[in-house]
């Protein structure tokens, strides 16, 4: 079962196991096992991982569209995304979209894991990972 990952926090992520990077589907190594597509990765057209500026993944956002930068209400254009709040914005007092360090963190760690648990496996293993991963496209869990 997958839960949210690396992948859920990236700007290219498209849904449905794509992305920019990978149209065609996300690799194995990267979507189960924790590769970091911080790095490069074979086939990735130049495209790594970075960060999709959303303000429920910010470490400012308190709720029902609030953050402490703008208690009263964050503004619309960037609540929508119309704007991407990684540069300064009118109100901001100079902060800016900062990931939330508890979310990034625990997928950091986590992906360390399993990324340790993949390069220890032998080949074979990793075919049978694979094949696994291909019966189980279709059936992701957040």
């Amino acid at each position: 079962m997958r839960s949210m990952d690396l992948c859920d926090l990236c700007k290219h992520y498209r849904g449905g196991r794509k992305c920019d990077a990978f149209p065609n589907g996300i690799p194995t190594e990267i979507w189960w096992w924790g590769y970091d597509h911080r790095l490069t990765f074979p086939g990735d057209n130049g495209i790594k991982f970075e960060f999709d500026v959303d303000c429920y993944k910010c470490t400012y956002y308190l709720k029902e569209g609030k953050c402490t930068i703008y208690p009263g209400g964050i503004p619309l254009d960037i609540f929508s995304r119309k704007i991407k709040h990684d540069r300064p914005y009118p109100g901001d007092k100079g902060h800016t979209f900062k990931i939330n360090k508890e979310i990034w963190n625990r997928i950091l760690k986590e992906r360390r894991k399993k990324w340790r648990k993949w390069q220890s496996m032998s080949e074979e293993e990793r075919e049978e990972e694979r094949q696994r991963d291909k019966e189980e496209e279709g059936k992701i869990f957040y």
